[in-house]
């Protein structure tokens, strides 16, 4: 029996013919998993982590967060390999600039995108509300409600492609728009597992709250082990890894 985290034993099926698979997503088994991989180098992980999240905020318009989130599975598939992992690794994610920053131009005008439907709806239901008076006020209200949730479902989707981009460019050295693809075939095709799993996340990042966010922070590292792990189980590992 293997004791790697990374074998398919969740695995449904493998009939596309394309090495894309869907799993079973179970997010407790997942973040258990995640642990497994960060343990034996959880504290150097969250700096990693941490100094990523904060060089990406403090640089206008975030254009490095692509490299730095390049970085950081690079990180990752040096821990999956059983390496020390050096801090400088995350800047190695630079070298993967131009496929990275291509992906993040799509995932930002994709979100741009989303912002400008909605939008028009918030737009129309000032107007009606500034025309209509208090008559109008129930329209206004569905209005606003309905933008609300039009927001969050295409928050939702439109970042589906972009879940395993990064990766796909750290682990294949494929270029900004097929990690796109490829990201979108894995995630769409298990849509409902990250869907499930997106939601747990969510309920102890709430959680968290109660205790100023703080064990928020010091799960990240096997948050994002987590979804390296599933990525490993539907996109498998390389016959040739290009790093």
């Amino acid at each position: 029996m293997s004791t790697s985290p990374f074998e398919t034993e969740t695995q449904i099926d493998d009939n596309y013919g394309d090495g894309v698979q869907r799993v079973s997503v179970r997010p407790f088994q997942l973040l258990s998993e995640g642990w497994v991989l960060v343990q034996p180098q959880y504290w150097l992980m969250l700096g990693v982590l941490l100094t990523a999240s904060f060089l990406s905020g403090i640089v206008p318009l975030g254009i490095i967060a692509g490299p730095l989130m390049v970085g950081v599975y690079f990180c990752f598939i040096d821990l999956e390999a059983g390496k020390t992992v050096p801090f400088n690794r995350l800047f190695q994610g630079f070298d993967r600039f131009t496929e990275s920053f291509v992906a993040f131009l799509i995932m930002v005008g994709a979100t741009l995108l989303v912002y400008a439907v909605t939008a028009v709806v918030f737009v129309l239901a000032f107007v009606v509300g500034a025309t209509g008076g208090e008559e109008a006020l129930p329209a206004v209200f569905i209005l606003m409600a309905g933008g609300a949730l039009l927001l969050t479902f295409l928050m939702l989707f439109i970042h589906l492609p972009f879940l395993f981009c990064f990766q796909l460019i750290a682990d294949r050295g494929v270029d900004g728009l097929e990690s796109v693809k490829l990201s979108f075939k894995g995630a769409w095709r298990n849509s409902l597992g990250i869907l499930w799993f997106s939601i747990v996340i969510w309920f102890i990042s709430v959680l968290s709250l109660l205790l100023c966010g703080l064990p928020m922070i010091l799960m990240m590292p096997i948050f994002v082990g987590a979804f390296f792990t599933l990525y490993r189980q539907i996109y498998g590992i390389p016959m040739a890894n290009p790093i």
